[in-house]
């Protein structure tokens, strides 16, 4: 008994190891699986960064070398002579002569539009009669963007509230969606900054098509915001925002989702507490705007309370946030895999183990019982053949002695 005792704790010693053996095992997989996905949001975050950037000098010089011609600055010390008056500067030759000049470079290039900005932030020439003279919505929204420009810088300007409305590729008249700038300075001939030039970008068509590209997986999006946590760039989960009323059904992305953190995973049911603007930023966001880059790999929430892993930097040159993420549950799956296979391998053999075992064991104390019967059955048949011995015995010792006595009958 003690002996089966032992034998059983020495398999179970052995399981113990190998399963201590399994989890190590399945830890460092967890481990390299989650370095892996850290690395690879890193590149694709790189990646995106790079083309924003290829993206924003392309823009960038397309406004300046307009900018810069010499007839775009002869019509602006001419519209600058008028007064700012909407009929007088609707009505002058300088704006006809600038929309005609500027127009078919703009739209050739898929711009939306364009800007001559005098100093005092009014508009003086624009493709549109109805912000011609008013305050320029840059101003309005982002003034420090072009204030920077009246010093002599070129910035690209995050989307912002369009000040008129779009159509977009359907016809579809859209209400004050979000809209870009790139602005440049128009300098005179001496080089002083007279007014500023902007074209107008479409953010969803034009620059959320670059952060399209960060797009891996089922989850993972590259997504751009500004430092107030606003949403700069389109979501690949319109379709799941507009069921979490996020948005509403005629709004986009863009503008409308600010990258806080709910508390809970929202897709699964959670209610938050707090009104959104009450809400924190995401452990990513709060990096971000803090102007650190770096990734997480142990899951923080997004903006919709699903655990994702991330990478993020800020883009001082842009003004914006930059980051990639993805479901946690869609990183991990190869671990997951690997680990369902390893733990289902080793119960197999653990059960496999422990079967063989009390098979063997079985089977060795059949083969003792097996032995003691033949043993009991031995001693039996030996004792049988010693009785008949000693029966065969005792007749022959009678016969002689029967046969001696009758010897001594006839000698007398």
């Amino acid at each position: 008994m003690q002996k089966r005792a032992f034998e059983l704790l020495l398999v179970i010693f052995f399981l113990a190891v190998v399963s201590a053996l399994a989890i190590l095992g399945v830890r460092e997989i967890e481990r390299e699986t989650r370095r892996a996905s850290g690395a690879a949001l890193q590149t694709v975050l790189r990646t995106v960064e790079e083309t924003l950037h290829l993206w924003a000098e392309n823009r960038v010089r397309d406004a300046e070398a307009l900018s810069s011609l010499p007839e775009v600055i002869e019509i602006t010390e001419e519209l600058l002579r008028l007064s700012r008056r909407r009929g007088i500067l609707l009505n002058s030759n300088a704006l006809r002569r600038s929309r005609g000049l500027v127009e078919g470079s703009v739209r050739s290039r898929g711009y939306l539009g364009f800007f001559i900005i005098a100093p005092d932030f009014t508009n003086l020439a624009s493709m549109r009669n109805s912000n011609v003279g008013l305050h320029n919505v840059i101003a309005e929204q982002k003034r420090g963007f072009l204030a920077r420009v009246f010093t002599g810088e070129t910035v690209v300007v995050p989307a912002i509230i369009s000040d008129v409305p779009h159509y977009d590729t359907g016809g579809t008249n859209r209400p004050l969606p979000p809209t870009m700038f790139v602005a440049t300075p128009i300098r005179n001939s001496v080089g002083k900054v007279i007014a500023a030039f902007t074209i107008r970008l479409e953010p969803v068509l034009d620059f959320s098509a670059v952060t399209r590209l960060g797009r891996i997986g089922v989850s993972g999006e590259t997504y751009a915001f500004g430092s107030d946590g606003i949403l700069l760039s389109e979501s690949r989960f319109n379709v799941q925002h507009r069921e979490l009323g996020l948005i509403q059904d005629e709004q986009q992305s863009v503008l409308s989702i600010r990258v806080v953190d709910p508390g809970g995973n929202m897709t699964t049911g959670f209610v938050p507490k707090l009104p959104i603007e009450e809400r924190p930023l995401t452990v990513m966001a709060q990096h971000a705007v803090a102007g650190e880059q770096g990734r997480n790999t142990d899951g923080y929430r997004d903006y919709r309370g699903v655990t994702v892993f991330g990478a993020w930097l800020w883009m001082r040159e842009l003004g914006i946030g930059l980051t990639t993420e993805i479901d946690a549950d869609e990183a991990l799956q190869p671990y997951f895999f690997a680990r369902n296979v390893v733990f289902a391998s080793v119960a197999f053999a653990a059960v496999l183990s422990l079967l063989l075992a009390v098979y063997l064991m079985f089977v060795r104390s059949k083969a003792v019982a097996d032995l003691k019967t033949a043993g009991l059955v031995l001693e039996s048949r030996v004792s049988e053949r010693t009785n008949d011995l000693f029966k065969i015995n005792e007749s022959l010792q009678e016969q002689i002695v029967e046969r001696v006595r009758a010897e001594e009958n006839i000698k007398h």
